[in-house]
């Protein structure tokens, strides 16, 4: 009964809602239904189509796929004979083959197919926790309000940030909002976190893009860190660094007896 649609736009392909796709996915899928081919029919009549799942009204999958003129091709996929190989059947014809497909790679999830690396960003050049701290790149360092400090692995998880899936959860489990502000050499943006406290992940929204998105705990737990977390790992890069300086300074080579 689910179903999941995917359009493509001027700037590429989207969901029903909205939320950028996973075009690669698509594109590889498409590839994939263009080159099926079937050698000769398992069966030829409409006896036979709900013993394969293929029928009008009962099947695995249902996939329409839609021209720029309106004209439209559906497949529909069945049971499975064997490893990667499915029965599927054109609804135009009553011709039932055994194709070379699996019924995963067309899945009924929206968040399968959503484009997962969308609010990844390049070029950070400052960052602001709200109520919390300011991080301004100089150079190849991050200065904390003015001070260094070693925030690179912070400004990674930012900028690689890999969301899980769309969020369809109910919004009164969610927690008080965590604002961070993203400057870059291109545009500034908002991410706001919430934490969900019944899948305990935290969803995110953006201020470029539509739409509610999940992203694992682990990941927001070390983005949305206090300023004393940060100071605290530059002055322990700085004891090691000294440390070792030191050992080097002072060594002195062994006088045997």
């Amino acid at each position: 009964g689910a179903t999941v649609t995917m359009v493509r736009e001027a700037d590429g392909w989207q969901l029903e809602n909205g939320e950028a796709a996973d075009e690669a996915k698509i594109l590889s899928v498409l590839e994939r239904l263009t080159a099926m081919r079937g050698l000769w029919p398992v069966a030829s009549t409409s006896g036979s189509q709900s013993r394969f799942e293929v029928s009008d009204d009962a099947f695995q999958r249902r996939l329409t796929i839609t021209a720029g003129n309106g004209e439209e091709a559906t497949l529909l996929l069945g049971s499975s004979p064997g490893y990667r190989r499915i029965h599927a059947r054109n609804l135009s014809s009553e011709d039932i083959f055994s194709v070379e497909f699996a019924t995963y790679e067309v899945p009924v999830d929206a968040g399968e197919w959503l484009d997962k690396t969308q609010l990844q960003a390049s070029g950070i050049n400052g960052l602001t926790l709200q109520d919390a701290w300011t991080l301004t790149a100089k150079g190849e360092d991050w200065l904390l309000d003015g001070v260094g400090v070693a925030a690179e692995d912070l400004v990674s998880r930012v900028a690689e940030l890999r969301l899980l899936g769309i969020f369809d959860g109910d919004e009164s489990s969610l927690g008080e909002p965590r604002e961070l502000a993203v400057t870059t050499v291109d545009e500034d943006y908002t991410l706001i976190f919430r934490h969900d406290a019944e899948s305990d992940e935290y969803v995110v929204t953006s201020s470029r893009v539509p739409g509610e998105f999940t992203v694992a705990s682990y990941i927001v737990e070390q983005i949305l860190v206090p300023a004393e977390m940060l100071l605290a790992e530059e002055e322990a890069e700085q004891s090691e660094s000294g440390e070792g300086e030191s050992a080097e300074g002072t060594f002195t080579p062994g006088i045997s007896q």
